[in-house]
């Protein structure tokens, strides 16, 4: 278990490093609520065989190592776009409008590729 948790902890300060990137070549979409991390937290999970709860914790840690407490802030504000237009109550086709490159797990995925 210990060599899930060290490969989870690699794969999700690679991810902040991804992010910075990514945002450099069109970002991708963070949700205002927190639901980008919870993404996040959940491909870490089952890449690398540890429980949601345990890689969302890893996920807040290393955000704070890479940006401090107010790093979920710091990775929409990185994102080369703003997306107010979105409305619930939409249909599932608004998702292809959605504004950035990159879909979260792409990067999250690229994140955990030795774990």
């Amino acid at each position: 278990m210990k060599r899930n948790i060290d490969a989870a902890t690699r794969a999700a300060r690679r991810f902040f490093r991804l992010a910075e990137t990514a945002a450099k070549y069109g970002g991708f979409w963070v949700s205002t609520a927190g639901g980008t991390a919870n993404v996040v937290a959940g491909v870490i999970a089952s890449r690398c065989g540890i429980s949601f709860e345990d890689a969302r914790r890893i996920l807040d840690q290393a955000g704070r190592e890479w940006a401090g407490d107010d790093w979920y802030t710091i990775l929409l504000n990185i994102q080369p776009f703003r997306w107010d237009g979105w409305d619930p109550w939409d249909s599932w086709d608004v998702w292809n409008e959605m504004p950035g490159r990159w879909d979260v797990r792409t990067v999250a995925k690229a994140a955990c590729r030795l774990c």
